[in-house]
Formats: C-alpha cells, structure tokens, sequence
C-alpha cells in the first residue's frame, strides 16, 4: 500500500487579487462549522476545485471569483495548486514548488497542466500522481483514473444521497469506475485489473456489433453459412442479372413488334377487347348524361 501523503495547509480563494477566503489548516483532522448557508459548502467545493476535480455546479457567489490556490505538502513537498473559476470545471492546473506566500511575488515559476495530457506534457492529475508516487498507465488515458475520480471517494457533499460511498456523477457513475477507483486506493490494484476490465467492455462491444451483422447476413441467406462466400454470391448476381436483362429485352421486342406480326387469334382477342371498351364507354357516358339531365 502507497505511505504518500497530501495535507492542505492553506487555501486562498481570489477576486480581482483580493483575498475573498484565507485559511490555514492544521495537522490532524479540521473542522469547518457555521449556521446553515454560510458557506461551508462552498469552501469544500473550491479546496476540492483546486486539487483537480470537475465542477460544474457552480452557485453564483462562486462565479463572482476569479481563481483559488490550495497550499498542500505531497509527501513533505510545499506545492501550490492554482485553478481558475469556469463554468466548465475543467480549467487548468497551475503548479508552483513553494509556499504561497513565495509564489504572489513569482509570476514565472509556475508550470501548466490541462485537465487532459498531450503528447508534451502531463495532465495534472498525470502530475499529482507522479509527485504522490502513484502507479499510473503511461501510454493508456482510458485506463489511468484522474483526480476527479479520486477526490469523488474522499469528498461526498450534503446533496449526495447518504446511501452513495462515492459522490453522484453521471458522467462516470458505473460499477467498473467505482470498483478501479476502491482497488486503487486500498492498494489492492495498480490499474493492471482496471485496464484488463476496459479491454473487457471494448471486446464485448466490438462483439456485438459483429455479432449483429452476421444475424442479419443469416436472416437474408439462411443458417447455411456454407452457402455465404463471395463466389456464390458472386454467382447469384450474375444470375439476376442476366434475368433482369432478359426481361428487358422481351419488353423491347413487345414494343417493337406491329400491328401485322400478331397472329390472327391476338388479333381477334384485342378486337373483342376494344369492342367491350368502347361499348362500357358509351353506356357510361349514357348514364352521366342521364343524371345530368335529372340534376
């Protein structure tokens, strides 16, 4: 089991330079209290925003700030982790080695990291995992957890139902996420197991889909499958076309013939035909003016 540590020592939350919050923490467990709505929440949210997870949830005296820097010791190291206030909740990571104090006077020192890695640089949870000492997948994204997942274990708020070990989260709230996240923090797991699960769920979905096109190749052909190869659908086509062509040329030669080249029983047939249409086109004729007239 990892023995890395990450204790907040300040937290300063920031509005056009002037300190909104300051607030140094002890050793050991610190207790936050207050009357209903004064804030309390507020200030877990924006610790929590600051160490890398997504918030989206924002209230609207939050919005009024600007950014918020969490002064934490990872494993005895003095680190400061800045993050701007957006809507989105996935803005940057700044990271600065020192104290707070040290870092308002160095605007240069501070090194940025996005909320996803690219080929030059980490993401910060990808840092933050380096500096703790914590396994990660170096060339797996799908497979490593973020700090968002981790902070969702260790941070439940008041609007999570009380049932839920993991803070709510529709974007990732499944039975795989939950059990990596669990194994990983016990130490049961350095992600091997996890990744395994991924490949899993990429397998069964990839068979499915092939699965399902083949059921629709056998409800067209049938359940010979040694009837579905290229050479005799091949032949089947030709087949039909070769039909189709046929076709064509009757009609061509059907059209083409005359009047003279029937024989004398069509002749006969389609003179009678003619007859009976002319005479029910009389007596239709007959009978509309009748009603006509009586109209």
């Amino acid at each position: 089991m990892s023995k890395s540590t990450l204790r907040l020592n300040r937290l300063v939350i920031l509005r056009r330079s002037h300190h909104v919050y300051d607030q140094y923490f002890h050793k050991g467990v610190n207790i936050i209290r207050g009357w209903n709505s004064t804030g309390k929440s507020t200030i877990m949210d924006f610790f929590v925003y600051a160490l890398g997870y997504e918030l989206t949830s924002w209230t609207e005296e939050q919005l009024m700030c600007d950014s918020v820097v969490a002064e934490v010791f990872i494993n005895n190291i003095p680190l400061c982790l800045k993050r701007d206030i957006t809507e989105t909740g996935q803005a940057p990571m700044y990271i600065f080695e020192g104290d707070f104090d040290t870092s308002a006077k160095d605007s240069i020192n501070w090194t940025k990291y996005s909320s996803r890695r690219t080929h030059e640089r980490h993401s910060y949870s990808q840092q933050l995992f380096e500096i703790l000492g914590l396994p990660q997948h170096k060339n797996n994204d799908d497979a490593n957890l973020t700090m968002h997942q981790i902070l969702r274990l260790l941070y439940v708020d008041q609007l999570t139902a009380t049932n839920k070990l993991l803070k709510s989260d529709e974007g990732y709230d499944n039975v795989t996420i939950r059990r990596a996240i669990g194994e990983y923090l016990l130490g049961l797991d350095d992600l091997e197991s996890h990744n395994l699960r991924q490949d899993l769920i990429l397998a069964n979905k990839n068979f499915e889909a092939i699965n399902g096109e083949l059921k629709a190749i056998y409800k067209m052909f049938g359940n010979d499958a040694s009837s579905i190869n290229r050479e005799s659908l091949y032949n089947e086509i030709r087949e039909i076309n070769q039909t189709i062509e046929s076709l064509i040329s009757d009609r061509n030669e059907i059209q083409a013939s005359s009047h003279e080249a029937l024989d004398e029983e069509t002749e006969q047939k389609t003179s009678k035909l003619l007859k009976t249409i002319n005479r029910k086109r009389l007596i239709n004729y007959r009978y509309s003016q009748t009603i006509f007239s009586a109209s």
